[in-house]
């Protein structure tokens, strides 16, 4: 039987880097094989195809021939996106953040307190129209801080690494809108993301 769910729509995340209108690739599936996908957590991701506003939004789950009779769902997002009007600026880094420790005995033996990898997502989007820069970058920043969470989908139609670089991240670092030149309606904006464990 199929198994119904309403989550109501969370209006503080905010995806960078979505497809908010429809385009070629609307839906993405995780990895064929298991162990590509061990460490990562894969988001299935669903785009609409037209913007909807709405308080609800229903989820019809049909899976008869799950033993369990249940579904363990960690987390629902349901949020507008933010697409450039500009890519990235070439040099765009994708890489990962640790927190691990070491620490040499006397004997020169290394000894290691490994902690979880965290991806992180580092660019600068430039020339961005003035109203852009100030209605979306500026606005995440002083509605996110560096504790709110916003949801990275570098790109909609990747089926390959869709796993790999897509995540629930925070902003690392507020870094200012820049002016790069003198004809103040274009800026700039050098962004840094951390994936939310």
């Amino acid at each position: 039987r199929g198994r119904e769910a309403e989550a109501q729509a969370l209006p503080g995340l905010h995806p960078m880097f979505q497809v908010a209108s429809a385009q070629s690739a609307a839906t993405a599936q995780p990895p064929a094989a298991q162990e590509q996908a061990a460490g990562y957590r894969i988001p299935y991701i669903k785009i609409l195809d037209s913007l909807a506003l709405c308080r609800y939004h229903r989820i019809e789950i049909d899976d008869t021939a799950n033993a369990a009779g249940y579904l363990d769902l960690a987390r629902l997002i349901i949020t507008p996106g933010y697409t450039a009007l500009y890519n990235p600026s070439p040099g765009l880094n994708i890489g990962f953040d640790t927190d691990t420790t070491s620490e040499r005995s006397l004997g020169g033996v290394d000894f290691f307190d490994r902690r979880t990898g965290r991806r992180m997502l580092e660019g600068t989007i430039e020339r961005l129209p003035e109203d852009e820069a100030f209605t979306w970058p500026f606005e995440m920043m002083r509605l996110l801080d560096k504790e709110g969470q916003l949801f990275v989908l570098v790109n909609p139609g990747d089926t390959t690494h869709l796993h790999r670089r897509s995540f629930l991240a925070t902003l690392k670092e507020m870094t200012p809108l820049t002016w790069p030149d003198d004809d103040g309606t274009r800026l700039s904006w050098r962004f840094s993301l951390m994936e939310f464990l």
